[in-house]
């Protein structure tokens, strides 16, 4: 067995016993040429590991699959799906989960329509306290979207919008530091 054997045979060892990280790196050589020589390409079990490592609460993997959803990425795009696993992203501070789910919200798709909902997250995204160069241009489109949809909100909607972002913020602030 060459040593790409062994490693996929630890690997997926670790992975079936709920191991994150083994699950995130076989979703990635699934996914990918990378993997270790003793992989290809297989999508159904890239799709596989990444919904395990979801599942187990990875935000970045939560983003990634609805990436996949949305897109239907070797799997059947799934809007609601997507909104799904983008919204348990972006709950745990995912700025692009919160732009992607935001948009979702102020055009109805995958979601009931609104613009309360998009009015935060894509409050939250605009108003992430981090510098990403690759997020400038969705930041400045979050922005927009925030101001489009304050527009349609009444005073009281607002407010608890506004509120629940603060609450948002603070949970997120604290979980950084």
């Amino acid at each position: 067995m060459k040593d790409e054997g062994k490693a996929i045979f630890w690997i997926t060892k670790a992975a079936r016993q709920g191991n994150l990280d083994a699950q995130r790196e076989l979703a990635c050589a699934y996914a990918s040429d990378y993997g270790y020589g003793a992989t290809p390409k297989d999508y159904v079990r890239a799709l596989y590991w990444l919904t395990k490592a979801a599942q187990q609460g990875s935000y970045l993997e939560q983003y990634k699959l609805g990436n996949m959803y949305y897109d239907g990425i070797e799997t059947q795009r799934d809007r609601v799906k997507a909104a799904y696993w983008w919204r348990n992203s972006a709950k745990q501070g995912s700025y692009y989960a919160q732009f992607s789910l935001g948009m979702l919200y102020y055009d109805g798709i995958g979601v009931i329509q609104s613009y309360k909902f998009a009015y935060i997250w894509c409050g939250l995204a605009a108003t992430y306290p981090v510098y990403d160069p690759g997020f400038s241009k969705k930041r400045e489109l979050a922005q927009e979207i925030r101001e489009l949809s304050e527009k349609k909100l009444s005073p009281l909607q607002l407010l608890e919008a506004q509120e629940f972002m603060s609450t948002m913020q603070d949970k997120f602030f604290r979980s950084q530091h």
